[in-house]
């Protein structure tokens, strides 16, 4: 294990002089009381984090229950939106498949009541006697009978 200790008092670069991400954290840390908002040379991402963190460090008692009361809200309206929307997706899975399996139900008793219209089409029943064996539309055999002798 190793032990870096900062010597905060020695640290005496001003801002201007600021050159590293390191010089930026150590002139963070010993100034950090002093600032009201973040200077524009530590406008980045996780500088920006550091003093969003102290503002909230900063809070009064009241002011700091306010804000976990408001957290919690957000927490759980979130975890709501989130429940409910794994919830729908549930549902319109459910509603989807069943749908799925009636599309598919219908398409295979079309299939076989085509097959079967084929089959009597070659034993030479006429068209409303297939008619009446398969449900198909006069129509519909026609077109099977036409695509039967290409």
């Amino acid at each position: 294990m190793r032990f870096i200790y900062l010597e905060m008092p020695n640290f005496t670069k001003t801002i201007n002089e600021l050159e590293s991400d390191y010089d930026k954290w150590l002139y963070i840390l010993k100034n950090i009381s002093n600032f009201e908002d973040a200077p524009e040379i530590l406008n980045q991402g996780i500088f920006m984090e550091v003093f969003e963190i102290a503002e909230i460090a900063n809070y009064s008692s009241e002011e700091m229950l306010a804000y976990e009361d408001s957290l919690k809200s957000y927490r759980d309206l979130k975890n709501s939106m989130i429940t409910y929307r794994e919830e729908g997706f549930q549902k319109g899975e459910v509603i989807g498949f069943q749908k799925g399996e009636i599309v598919g139900l219908e398409k295979g008793v079309k299939r076989a009541n085509k097959i079967n219209a084929i089959n009597c089409i070659h034993l030479g029943l006429d068209n409303q006697t297939i008619h009446q064996i398969t449900n198909l539309s006069i129509f519909e055999i026609d077109q099977i009978r036409k695509e039967l002798s290409k």
